[in-house]
Order: C-alpha cells, then sequence, then structure tokens
C-alpha cells in the first residue's frame, strides 16, 4: 500500500512511519511512502 505525503507535514510522516510505512521515493515536494500487507490465510 502505498501513499504520498508532503514533505513539510512532519505530523503525518511520523505517524505514518508509527505504522509500519517507509518512505521510498521523494517526488516534488512530496514523499512517497509504502507498507507492505500480508494476507490473512486462517482457513
Amino acid at each position: 500500500m502505498g501513499l504520498y505525503v508532503n514533505v513539510d507535514n512532519i505530523g503525518a510522516i511520523n505517524r505514518y512511519g508509527s505504522r509500519g510505512f517507509a518512505v521510498r521515493a521523494l517526488h516534488g515536494s512530496q514523499f512517497y511512502m509504502e507498507k507492505q500487507l500480508v494476507a490473512n490465510n486462517e482457513d
């Protein structure tokens, strides 16, 4: 899952980071942040 966050929005960057998102790229004035999702295969 990915999202973009303005580089000036420190609160959002910290919040998403604490939830497992990591900065993967810089696009202009935005960070692209990404988190790996794990499927739950319980039957």
